[in-house]
C-alpha cells in the first residue's frame, strides 16, 4: 500500500461548487496523515515539560591490558530547579541557553527514559545541545559522551573540534585536513575502520551505558532510581549515526549489539562501511538528513537513504528542506545565522520527541503527530509494516 497526498496540485486547485465538502475535506487531512503541524501540536498535548539541568563528569574506562581512559560525559536532566545563563562552547558552533547545572533531578515519583547521543566525528557532546535540552526538557535523561577519535597518521593522538566546557582544542585547519586524510584511508581499509570504531567509539558507548546503570543503583547519586532501564534509546549525528547503528545490530559481529537499546534516531549519518550488515537491525530507526547533504564524507557513492532502504521497519526517513550536514549543530553566532536555522531546530526537535515517545516509552497516543507533515520538510516516508511505505510529503523538487 503506497499514501501520497500531493497538496498543491490535489487539494487546492477544486473548483468553489464544492463549498462545505472541500472545507470538511480539508479539515480531516487536518486531523488525519499527511497534514502540516501546528506549533500547538508538536508534542503529546498531556506532557509536562522542566527546566533542564546539566551535570558533566568524568567517568574512568579501564580495559584490560591498557591504561585508565579518562570519558568526559554530559548529561541532561529534568529539573525544578531555576535556569541561569549558560554558553555551549564547541569548536566553530555554539549555543546560549539558560541551564541549572548541577542542580537536583525532578521527582515525580517515576523514573526516566534514557538517551545515549554520539557526536559526529571529531566533535564535541556539546555539538547538538539544542536536542539535548529539549528532550531533558520533556522528562528524558541524555547522556553524551566524548569519544577518543584519534586521527590520522599513526591514530595515537586525540583529535576533537572541541571538548565539553573547553571550546576549540584544535584550530579548523589542522581537522579539516585531518577528516581529509580519515575519509581517504577508511575508504580503502573496511576492516580497518571496522576496528577503529570499536576501539574508539563501540566499546565506549556500552560503558556509558554500563556507568548510568551504576548511577541508578547508587544511594549517592542524583540519578538513583531516577533511571527506567527498561527504556533506553541511542542518538547520533554523522559517525555518531554510524556509532549508533553498529550498537543496534549494523556491526558484522553481533556481540557488538547492545539489546539495551530499544529505538535509533540518525541525524545525517554515515553508511559506509555497514551497509552490507544494515539488513540485521530490527530496532525502529528514524533517520533525518539535510537536502542538501546527501553524500557522505567516507564513502560517498553511498547515499545516507541507504540505511532508510535496508534497515527493518518500524523505519522513517526525514530530508529538512535547504539543510545540509550542518545543519543538526548548535547555532552558530550571529542573528541571521540563528533565524535560519530555528526553523530546522523546531522540526529536528519535534519528531525527535515523538519518535522516542512512541519508541522508547511506548506511548502509542503520540502515533498521530508522528505521522504529520511539516512545511520545513521536503520529503518524508514511513513502513511501519514491511512493503507498506507511506510518503506523506512529496520528494523535494529537483
Amino acid at each position: 500500500m503506497k499514501r501520497f497526498i500531493n497538496y498543491s496540485k490535489d487539494i487546492l486547485p477544486m473548483k468553489r461548487r464544492y463549498g462545505m465538502s472541500l472545507i470538511l475535506t480539508l479539515l480531516f487531512l487536518a486531523i488525519t496523515t499527511g497534514s502540516y503541524a501546528k506549533e500547538a501540536d508538536l508534542h503529546n498535548s498531556n506532557a509536562r515539560l522542566f527546566n533542564v539541568g546539566l551535570k558533566v563528569v568524568d567517568f574512568e574506562y579501564k580495559r584490560e591490558n591498557r591504561s585508565p581512559e579518562i570519558v568526559t560525559t554530559a548529561i541532561w536532566y529534568p529539573t525544578e530547579a531555576k535556569p541561569k545563563k549558560f554558553k555551549f562552547k564547541s569548536g566553530i558552533v555554539m549555543r546560549k541557553s539558560k541551564v541549572a547545572r548541577d542542580a537536583d533531578i525532578a521527582n515525580t515519583g517515576k523514573a526516566y527514559p534514557l538517551i545515549i547521543f554520539s557526536h559526529g566525528g571529531f566533535g564535541s557532546s556539546f555539538d547538538t545541545a539544542y536536542f539535548m535540552e529539549h528532550l531533558a526538557k520533556h522528562g528524558y535523561i541524555v547522556v553524551a559522551p566524548e569519544y577518543p577519535d584519534r586521527g590520522p597518521p599513526d591514530y595515537k593522538e586525540r583529535l576533537s573540534y572541541a571538548r565539553a566546557g573547553k571550546g576549540q582544542v584544535f584550530r579548523v585547519r589542522k581537522l579539516k585536513k585531518a577528516i581529509k586524510a580519515f575519509a581517504h584511508e577508511m575508504r580503502d581499509r573496511r576492516d580497518f575502520y571496522l576496528l577503529y570504531l570499536w576501539e574508539n567509539r563501540f566499546s565506549h558507548t556500552s560503558f556509558i551505558i554500563d556507568k548510568m546503570q551504576e548511577l541508578n543503583h547508587d544511594n549517592g547519586s542524583i540519578f538513583h532510581g531516577m533511571i527506567d532501564e527498561n527504556a533506553i534509546g541511542a542518538c547520533g549525528h554523522s559517525q555518531g549515526g554510524l556509532t549508533t547503528l553498529g550498537k543496534t545490530g549494523g556491526h558484522p559481529y553481533a556481540k557488538f549489539k547492545d539489546d539495551r537499546i530499544k529505538a535509533s534516531l540518525l541525524f545525517a549519518s554515515s553508511v559506509y562501511p555497514l551497509e552490507a550488515t544494515l539488513k540485521n537491525i530490527s530496532v525502529p530507526t528514524m533517520l533525518m538528513a539535510g537536502e542538501h547533504d546527501d553524500k557522505p564524507e567516507v564513502f560517498p557513492e553511498l547515499s545516507r537513504r541507504t540505511i532508510y532502504d535496508k534497515v527493518k521497519p518500524p523505519k522513517y526517513y526525514l530530508v529538512l528542506k535547504g539543510a545540509n550536514h550542518l545543519t543538526f549543530l548548535n547555532i552558530r553566532s550571529g542573528k541571521l545565522r540563528i533565524r535560519r536555522k530555528q526553523k530546522h531546530f523546531n522540526t529536528i526537535n519535534r519528531y525527535g520527541v515523538l519518535f522516542f515517545d512512541r519508541f522508547v516509552r511506548k506511548d502509542l497516543s503520540v502515533n498521530n503527530q508522528l505521522l504529520k507533515g511539516d512545511k520545513n520538510l521536503c520529503y518524508y516516508v514511513m513502513e511501519e509494516k514491511e512493503d507498506e511505505p507511506v510518503v506523506i510529503v512529496p520528494e523535494c523538487p529537483k
